[in-house]
Order: structure tokens, then sequence, then C-alpha cells
């Protein structure tokens, strides 16, 4: 099994960072923070990471509140995870970042710059951050599906920056070469989602991609299980398949 090194820690992730959680400002004010890793000397790689997951967090609320569906939305998602990953990977933040802007001007959502992205400092959620865990849910995966394909759906907002990480570290110690990575929003308390947001399209997106991928529901902790249990019931029903679940920490944590 090869090794890997996780985004998420090679400037050394602390438990005691737990404050650069705390964000609050427009999805444009992200973009261009990314866009100046490198020549900030400030901005870490934990700072990009978190923000790569505040891209995919204000996306995911855009699509939901502006009630945008069809084949735009599942774009735009893609974009925002694609867009998270290369950056995270080392690959140029200021190019990457001028094709995400210039790919929503194409499809006429470059509104959504103006979103507002929130997220709360989360000492619990933070631990569940950690790459160590990361690390060992990756190990866990490749050795349950022995290193096949997977569909990865990253629950929001909390699982969507481990998510990123896990999923990383899977590729680079598995033999998967077509692995996927989806996020969906499923906040139970924050904004009372009564089930996982996607829309008609998005499930016939995710139909088609699962159908040659087992499928894997990601969040950075679970404790009652009931998020879990709630997910992977409707996915199953939704894609009409098995579904297993992961978490890096918690009562209910662990792949099952």
């Amino acid at each position: 099994m090869k090794e890997c090194v996780s985004l998420l820690g090679r400037d050394g992730y602390s438990i005691e960072d737990v404050d650069k959680m705390y964000f609050e400002g427009r999805l444009g004010e992200v973009v261009d923070r990314i866009s100046s890793f490198g020549a900030n000397e400030n901005y870490t790689s934990v700072d990009l990471f978190l923000d790569a997951g505040r891209l995919m967090r204000g996306v995911l609320d855009s699509k939901i509140e502006a009630k945008i569906e069809g084949e735009d939305s599942v774009k735009m998602i893609n974009l925002a995870v694609d867009s998270a990953l290369r950056v995270c990977k080392g690959e140029s933040s200021v190019k990457i970042c001028s094709h995400f802007v210039d790919v929503l001007d194409r499809i006429k959502k470059k509104y959504i710059l103006s979103k507002n992205v929130f997220q709360p400092r989360d000492s619990i959620s933070w631990k569940g951050f950690n790459p160590e865990f990361s690390y060992v849910s990756a190990k866990k995966l490749s050795r349950a599906f022995s290193g096949d394909d997977l569909l990865f759906l990253g629950l929001g907002h909390g699982g969507v920056v481990p998510c990123l990480d896990v999923f990383s570290m899977y590729e680079d110690i598995s033999s998967s070469k077509n692995s996927i990575v989806y996020p969906v929003r499923f906040s139970r308390e924050k904004f009372e989602d009564p089930y996982p947001m996607v829309n008609e399209k998005e499930l016939e997106y995710l139909v088609d991609v699962s159908r040659d991928r087992h499928v894997v529901i990601f969040d950075e902790d679970s404790f009652s299980g009931i998020t879990a249990r709630e997910s992977a019931i409707f996915f199953r029903q939704e894609l009409g398949k098995s579904v297993n679940f992961c978490a890096n920490s918690g009562t209910c944590g662990g792949l099952w």
C-alpha cells in the first residue's frame, strides 16, 4: 500500500488552532483569499484547505437558496469540487480561481460571489478534521473496497473539508483512478434540512455515476448516528444500491 500525505496537515494541524475555523464574508472574498496562496507567507495550507471547504459550502448554499436546478446545479458543484481539490494539491491558485469565476460568468451564475459564507468555531468538528483520523479512514476504505472506485458523498457542512482530505488520501493509497467526490448539504440542526438537499438533476447524475462505483457517505463525526442512518436510507432508496457510511470520529465513527 502506497503512503500518502494529508493535504490539511502539511503545515502542521493543531487541535489548538480551532479559531481558524471561524469565518464570515462573501464567497468572492473566499476566492480572493485562495488566489493569494503563495503570495501571502502567513496563509498556510491549513488556511487554504479551510477556504477550499468554504468555497464548496458557499456554492452548496447558493444552489439551494437560489433554487438553481438542472444541469447548472451539477456543473456548479463539480466546478467547486474540482477547484478545491486542484488548489489543495498544489496547482496554481490564481489560474484555478480565474477559471472558477469565468465558468460562473459563462453559465450566468457569477452573482453567487456576493453570497455570504459563514463558518462558526466548532471544537468538536475541528477534532474530526484531524489528518491522523482522515488517514485512518482512508486506509479503512482502501482495505474495505480493495482500492475500487468510489462515489464519495461528503455531508455538509461539517464533512466537506475532511472529506477532501480522506478522498485525496484514498486516491493516493489505492489503485482508484475514477473515484468521484460530491458534497451534499444535510444540516439537520443549522438549516433544519429534512433530508439531503439534492435536486432531481443531481439525483440523475448520482444514479448514473454510482453504477460502477461503491457509494460511501462521509461526515467528519457521528455521535447519535441519526444523520448517518437517515442519509444512508435516503441514498440507498434513491440510488437503488447498498450504501456505506464513514466518519472520522465520534461514538458512531468508523466505517459501517
